[in-house]
């Protein structure tokens, strides 16, 4: 009997404690890749990642599939909330090149972070994108 009471006593706390848990976010890692054709004279958006309320160091990274010299950027914004250290950063393409982001996301709201690339280059090529949000 008393055996039987804490065993169900210990079911309960791991389920209260198994709610609790799923709750705390903080740490959680959000992710998304991608890839889309680059348009001459156009800043493209690439890749959109929904995140929920909350704090996030994002970090991002693109990089085209050109062989060519030429210029290549990495653009970040978000739909709703603060992003600090928003800008974009710029480097040369040749042989693909790659070009790195990141800004500190405060927002009160669901809010879609986005990658994206300006087309330098007036050729067909493609821009690949990774983003990742983590929450603080």
């Amino acid at each position: 009997s008393c055996f039987t009471h804490q065993y169900k006593n210990s079911a309960l706390f791991r389920l209260y404690a198994s709610r609790i848990a799923s709750q705390n976010t903080k740490g959680k890692i959000y992710y998304a890749s991608g890839s889309k054709k680059a348009e001459y004279k156009v800043e493209i958006g690439i890749v959109e990642l929904t995140v929920p309320a909350g704090k996030y160091l994002v970090l991002a990274a693109n990089s085209v599939t050109t062989p060519k010299p030429g210029q290549m950027s990495c653009g970040l914004g978000a739909s709703s909330g603060t992003m600090i250290g928003i800008n974009t950063t710029r480097t040369e393409s040749a042989s693909g090149g790659g070009a790195v982001n990141f800004a500190y996301l405060d927002t009160d709201n669901i809010s879609t972070i986005i990658t994206s690339g300006y087309g330098y280059n007036d050729e067909s090529y493609m821009y690949r994108s990774i983003l990742v949000a983590i929450r603080l």
